[in-house]
């Protein structure tokens, strides 16, 4: 192989040498990893220092004089130094540079300038030419500053622009130290020239005679200091890639310095580094950041010859930041990430992410309501190809009376459905045994019972909540079978089985008039009292094993993240279905008070047909609408008389309430969603990320603190319950509480309302929907709604994490588009409260009593094909959480 292909093979070596310390490439590897790795590779070079000495002695002849290092101890120790160091910045994905070892003399002489690290390399580029040099070297370094520093200075002092200004202090620290250290190895080195060597001698001998000096003083302090740092052992294949990576990279490195290539070296660093940049999307000018990578690698292959084949090579190299910074700018345009329903990036456009979520929402209610069936007809053939069967009896009459009361969706009842499915694998006579001993397991659970076209109630525990739905089902008692319903008197639900069980029913079919293994004895089935404690593990028993919340190690006490988010991504919701999936957040169960430690919660892991207004994702409870929507008492009447127009509303976000949501015990109160709700945004210190309009445009992340919203915000407890002791007094202590019950009038004077769960779901949402104020609403809860309430058109969404809503709430505050787009959502919410939303309640819980009247209904016990087409062959199409 020619000297050029191998310098251009060293320079590729040393890029690629970059990308193995990635955390992309190996994302378990850590500082200490990283240590343990420059051990085995100082070892491996000593090895490749012997091997070569002797292989060296016995083909080559020539007499040479053996070159030593005058200094190899005190050299050892600032190489070491240099290292740990570059620990200091936890500079993971940072190469080594190459070390002036002796004999080096007058290579590193012109190039000292450069020989610094990655990040820090681009800040002490620009100091160390500043530094003194012997006086034998003077006339040197300056011919080589004369030759070099003009072309090299410039790509420097961008460098530092570009990759310093997101430097943390750690990093900046180590990287000064860094370089302190490699002035002092120079030094130590400077002087090792001998009377009467020649400059090849010196170079020739000095490359591995130092090595074999200094590398086995080098390892040896390493591994004392690994011996004494504490610190998880790495994998051996991870140390074993980065120890030859490493290895690698020094290597090559002495190569092109020996050949008086250093400011090569250096170069190729800095375009590695700038790579990455783009790359991973850290780069906060990604533009520069490529111009920097571009320019660097022309520097570093700029001692190739002219269009060779080698230089060709290196060049190609600079498709790759280029290509990066394309597929950026194309990702910026698409802008969606569904996994955790995360906003992708902010766009090249003037629009901010809230105005394309709006508008998004807008083309997907539109949609909705475009695609809704007309005709019966169209419908039966909708119902059979969305759930696999034919529809119930009676629902011609059901979408007559839909028709008649102007219901807008007709055909999208996904959510009531799916909770329906697992009861499709057991018989109706299973069925109907097991209400019965739901009702008489729990004296929490209310019997509503339909005989005769009449309807009646018993064991009730809300008198309310019974009136409201017996006043829903009267108007449609002569169209209804007899059936007995049990419903759930607790804002908690009350169902969630196995995974296997649930995957047994939603593929089992049952055989019609036989008992089979279905059959539950009264006598084994419990309510497990579960109030006060982490029911996370329970509340997932129904994932799936391989599902983040239960592949991820639990630790209930692990207390919830209070540390600005690493997320370079403010996590807007672009899929409330996905952000309300428990199975795929195992951070709920430190988050969220249902999780972390609810009020009250009696739960069966037996399939038993209990109705409740609301269930998250992973439980089995049966949905229907909430009696609290319907109701006309003070909790959810709205007064037109207390709400101003838009125009002479503050700008601002307005929540008043209880410490519900849990209970707060053990010091753990900031599990709590209200109380970490309330705590977030009155916390004038809290680090928050929001977004600024940048150059052309584009919107950009900064970090500011909550204290720049103060005036936009008016969040206070008004009653306190819930919690221990203890755990009450610290609550006082840290959260502001208002001196009284604050009147509902207070609320509709600001632009935006909060809804935030309680116990379970808020009765007060339908309330705030009808306002004319627009609601921001954060939930785990699935309702019978999920289909018809558009999030972004109807209202606001707010993840659990709230990273988000900080920029949300000054958007939609200060700026004039922000208060435009709230204005149109808090009349999108209003319409829909006023209008349909009232007579969706009446006609969706009649099509869900339809529905269930076919399930427990004696006809299904002799019906052949009971369960549905496909069953036991795979199930059909919808599916179940």
């Amino acid at each position: 192989m020619s000297t050029p292909e191998l310098k251009a093979y060293s320079l590729f070596a040393i890029y690629l040498s970059n990308l193995f310390f990635l955390p992309a490439f190996l994302p378990q590897a850590t500082s200490t990893s990283h240590l343990y790795a420059e051990c085995v590779s100082w070892c491996l070079l000593f090895a490749v220092s012997r091997a070569h000495r002797y292989f060296a002695s016995t083909h080559d002849s020539t007499p040479r004089r053996r070159h030593e290092a005058a200094h190899p101890d005190k050299l050892a120790f600032a190489i070491a130094a240099a290292i740990l160091c570059q620990r200091l910045g936890n500079a993971q994905w940072a190469t080594v540079s190459p070390p002036p070892l002796p004999g080096l003399t007058h290579s590193f002489a012109c190039s000292v300038p450069i020989l610094v690290e990655v990040v820090p390399q681009s800040a002490a580029t620009l100091l160390l030419p500043l530094s003194p040099t012997p006086a034998a070297e003077s006339r040197r370094v300056l011919d080589c500053v004369r030759r070099r520093m003009l072309r090299h200075v410039p790509i420097a002092a961008l460098s530092a622009l570009v990759l310093i200004p997101d430097m943390k202090r750690a990093t900046f620290l180590g990287g000064v130290l860094f370089v302190a250290c490699w002035v002092v190895v120079y030094y130590l080195s400077a002087g090792e020239e001998r009377d009467g060597s020649s400059e090849k001698e010196v170079v020739r001998g000095g490359m591995m005679g130092s090595l074999d000096a200094v590398a086995w003083r080098v390892a040896v302090i390493l591994v004392f200091v690994v011996a004494v740092t504490p610190g998880e052992r790495a994998m051996v294949l991870e140390l074993a890639i980065l120890a030859l990576a490493k290895a690698a990279c020094w290597l090559s490195l002495a190569f092109l310095v020996r050949e008086g290539h250093v400011i090569a070296t250096s170069a190729m660093t800095t375009f590695a580094a700038s790579t990455v940049e783009v790359l991973y999307d850290r780069a906060k000018w990604p533009r520069a950041a490529t111009l920097v990578a571009v320019a660097a690698l022309g520097e570093g292959c700029s001692f190739l010859a002219t269009l060779s084949h080698s230089r060709m090579m290196i060049i190609l190299l600079a498709f790759v930041p280029v290509w990066a910074l394309l597929h950026s700018s194309l990702k910026e345009d698409q802008a969606w990430l569904h996994a955790g329903g995360a906003f992708g990036t902010y766009g090249t456009t003037d629009k901010h992410p809230v105005e394309i979520l709006v508008a998004q929402a807008e083309d997907q209610f539109n949609d909705l309501v475009d695609r809704q069936s007309k005709t019966l007809a169209e419908a039966e053939v909708e119902y059979k190809r969305r759930y696999g069967r034919e529809p119930p009896p009676g629902f011609d009459i059901w979408f007559k009376i839909a028709k008649e009361a102007n219901v807008t969706i007709i055909d999208d009842y996904d959510t009531v459905t799916q909770a329906l499915e697992p009861f499709w694998g057991m018989s109706a006579k299973e069925m109907r045994a097991r209400v019965e001993i739901a009702i008489n397991t729990d004296d929490r659970i209310e019997r509503i019972s339909i005989r005769n076209h009449t309807v009646s109630a018993f064991q009730v525990a809300w008198p309310n909540y019974t009136d409201q739905l017996m006043q829903w089902i009267r108007p449609y008692l002569e169209h209804l079978p007899d059936m007995e319903i049990a419903f759930n008197g607790l804002d908690e639900p009350r169902v969630v089985i196995p995974n296997d069980m649930l995957e047994y029913y939603l593929h089992h079919c049952p055989v019609p008039n036989r008992s089979g293994n279905d059959t539950l004895p009264a006598a084994e089935v419990q309510f497990h009292d579960l109030s006060k404690q982490n029911i996370f593990e329970f509340a997932t028993l129904s994932c799936p094993a391989s599902s983040p919340a239960r592949a991820s190690p639990f630790t209930p006490s692990q207390p919830p993240p209070h540390a600005p988010p690493s997320q370079p991504l403010l996590p807007f919701i672009t899929n409330t279905t996905l952000s309300k999936d428990i199975c795929l957040h195992p951070t709920y169960a430190t988050t969220n008070g249902l999780f972390s430690s609810p009020e009250s919660l009696r739960l069966t892991t037996h399939l038993l047909p209990i109705f409740s207004q609301a269930k998250p994702s992973s439980f089995q409870d049966l949905l229907l609408p909430s009696p609290w929507y319907g109701m006309n008492d003070d909790t959810a009447s709205y007064s037109d008389a207390d709400d101003p127009p838009w125009e002479h509303k503050t700008p601002a976000l307005y929540w008043s309430g209880g410490t519900t949501g849990g209970w707060a015990r053990d010091g753990k109160w900031r599990q709590l969603h209200r109380l970490r709700f309330v705590e977030l945004v009155n916390d004038a210190t809290r680090p928050v990320q929001l977004l600024r309009k940048a150059a052309k445009g584009r919107w950009e992340r900064y970090w500011a603190t909550m204290s720049v919203l103060a005036d936009r915000v008016h969040v206070r407890f008004t009653r306190q319950s819930s919690c221990d002791a203890a755990d009450c007094a610290d609550i006082k202590a840290a959260l502001p509480f208002a001196t009284a019950e604050e009147p509902r009038a207070a609320a509709y004077g600001s632009t935006l309302l909060a809804d935030i769960d309680g116990h379970g779901w808020t009765e007060r949402f339908y309330r705030l929907l009808g306002s004319r104020s627009a609601v921001l609403k954060q939930t785990v809860w699935r309702e019978w709604h999920d289909e018809r309430l558009v999030a972004w058109y109807h209202y606001f969404p707010i993840s659990v994490g709230m990273e988000e809503m900080p920029e949300l709430v000054r958007f939609l505050t200060e700026e004039e588009g922000g208060r435009a787009v709230a204005m149109r959502v808090a009349h999108r919410g209003r319409e829909w409260r006023g209008g349909g939303g009232k007579a969706d309640l009446r006609v969706g819980f009649f099509r869900v009593l339809l529905e269930y009247a076919r399930l427990v209904g004696e006809e299904r016990d002799g019906v052949e094909e009971g369960c549905g087409w496909g069953r036991g062959n795979g199930g059909i199409g919808v599916g179940v959480r």
